[in-house]
């Protein structure tokens, strides 16, 4: 019992730190590609060294020295775990500058680290040259790593894949689907009637044309099913948008009852061991966040007091698990009592209401640094689904499937939503990135999520009306289709 009870343990601690996170299709990577990749990132970590070595003279016995593998060891370890938590090897569906942005981060971890590492173990001769090797090393991998992409990108044959929609809607998201990664689908999408079988009709008829297929989520369920098997027979990828109930029988174990099959789904919850670890990591990183942050707080506090009158903080009453309902904290972004006239509407992306300072601090996400406080206090978590207003939460429970399923885990200050989708993404897709987040919940996935976010937050720029002009742009140049 002793060593059954231990495995027991051992099985329960994976799943804490791993969970889902070892067996999400998002961040499956190919073994080959992620070896391939590291070796290479070696390799140039190593030429960046003696780029740096030739360049500033650091001696004959410096390459061969203690302080070389030392750092050697440090900048690859640091450097490589961060690439893999940014989702660097991880290369399809990624333009350069994604790229670059995420591998400059890494960078700057690496040495940052590396620096620090030789006061550590008291270097202090070492410190100039290791900020050296840090600053020539980053500016290789950058070049390798950014050339590597594009190359990728320009000499891999684009996935032709065939786009069906319901005629009874609108083509707006099949348009969104068709131009939203260009470089690696050559995509085309067909409006199709759905009650009189012309989508299946459709699809016999063209399929052979395309390596996959995508079926919208507007397609009934049973042309769906029809769909889906005639791509599995012609052996062709297929592309679906998943429901709450999809998501909900994701990462199933196999059961036998005698000879039949079974699925066991594991409750859509958290334990009481991982909300335990998930409470220790908000203290320890809001506290953290709060002393580090602290003259950023302070900078922009001193900003948004000397732009007008008004308050420099707001509270606002959120929503956060079990919809128990809190006061959040934010810094003021808009002009003082921006909903006295309208009543409570929702936030876009260029709205007038927003001062200067305040348009700056969200394009930035500094408006959300009060939020620290909420965290220590425990209204909400660093990682989870982002909290919404009462009044939107009784209309969306109402008219959203599934929605209440979020109340699950804690608010929190990032979360799925926040690092794959867009400000303006639209709200369903939010939810079924939260309810991804839950289903797939364990302490790696946290980490991950706080690391791609230092990147969204970079990457940060893309509006609605850049986005509608882009999609414009490219039915130009691709045509209507």
């Amino acid at each position: 019992m002793c060593i059954l009870d231990g495995l027991q343990v051992f099985s329960d601690t994976l799943q804490i730190i791993g969970g889902g996170f070892m067996k999400n299709e998002m961040y499956k990577i190919s073994r080959f590609l992620f070896l391939k990749l590291a070796v290479s990132d070696f390799l140039f970590v190593c030429a960046g060294i003696l780029l740096a070595y030739i360049g500033a003279d650091m001696g004959g016995e410096f390459l061969f020295s203690k302080q070389c593998l030392v750092f050697v060891s440090v900048f690859f370890s640091v450097f490589c775990l961060s690439a893999f938590f940014l989702d660097m090897y991880k290369i399809i569906l990624k333009s350069v500058k994604e790229i670059f942005i995420g591998i400059a981060i890494a960078c700057i971890f690496a040495g940052v680290i590396s620096v620090a590492s030789s006061y550590v173990w008291q270097w202090a001769d070492f410190s100039g040259k290791s900020f050296m090797l840090s600053v020539v090393t980053t500016l290789v991998l950058l070049l390798w790593r950014s050339i590597f992409q594009y190359m990728i990108i320009k000499k891999r044959k684009r996935e032709r894949m065939l786009i069906i929609e319901n005629s009874a809607v609108d083509i707006a998201f099949a348009k969104k689907v068709k131009y939203s990664n260009t470089d690696w689908y050559d995509s085309w999408y067909v409006s199709s009637d759905t009650k009189n079988g012309e989508a299946e009709h459709l699809v016999k008829r063209e399929l052979k044309e395309y390596d996959s297929v995508f079926i919208t989520a507007s397609i009934p369920h049973g042309v769906k099913e029809r769909l889906i098997d005639n791509a599995i027979r012609e052996k062709k990828h297929v592309y679906v948008v998943p429901g709450p109930y999809e998501i909900g029988i994701a990462g199933y174990s196999l059961v036998q009852f005698d000879d039949t099959p079974a699925f066991r789904i594991k409750p859509f919850a958290l334990s009481n061991t991982q909300r335990f670890v998930k409470r220790m990591m908000d203290i320890v990183l809001s506290l953290a966040g709060i002393v580090v942050l602290s003259p950023l707080i302070a900078a922009c506090a001193l900003a948004v007091k000397l732009e007008g009158k008004g308050r420099v903080i707001y509270s606002q009453e959120r929503v956060t698990r079990d919809k128990k309902v809190f006061n959040i904290y934010k810094f003021r972004t808009m002009v003082e009592n921006a909903e006295a006239f309208s009543g409570p509407v929702l936030a876009e992306d260029n709205d007038s209401r927003f001062t200067k300072t305040g348009k700056f601090l969200r394009i930035w996400r500094f408006d959300e640094l009060p939020q620290l406080y909420n965290i220590l206090k425990g209204d909400m978590s660093i990682v989870g689904p982002r909290p919404e207003r009462p009044v939107f939460v009784n209309q969306y429970s109402r008219e959203i499937k599934g929605y209440d399923r979020r109340f699950i885990v804690k608010a929190g200050l990032t979360g799925y939503a926040q690092v794959y989708g867009k400000y303006d993404t639209d709200v369903k897709d939010k939810i079924l990135y939260d309810i991804m987040y839950i289903k797939e919940y364990s302490l790696l996935l946290d980490i991950k999520i706080i690391f791609l976010t230092i990147k969204a937050v970079l990457m940060q720029g893309t509006n609605t009306d850049k986005k509608a002009a882009n999609i414009q742009k490219k039915e130009v140049e691709y045509g209507a289709l």
